[in-house]
């Protein structure tokens, strides 16, 4: 199997992506992110992280999509 991407445009990090660093595990906040948790809404997910961030979660493992 394999994937086809057609017509994408490529993606200019801003100054603020460039620098961002992970924080080492000592201090890894990490929220395990469900979309379906959201409404299976990217959009509405995406305008959730600010939220997390005020709580702290300074991580996010986005988890699988589907259920296979």
């Amino acid at each position: 199997m394999s994937a086809i991407t057609v017509g994408s445009t490529p993606y200019t990090f801003s100054a603020n992506e460039t620098k961002w660093k992970t924080p080492s595990s000592q201090n890894a906040i990490i929220y395990e992110l469900m979309i379906s948790e959201f409404r299976d809404d990217l959009g509405r997910t995406i305008k959730q992280l600010p939220y997390l961030a005020d709580l702290g979660i300074n991580c996010i493992e986005v988890m699988p999509v589907s259920t296979f």
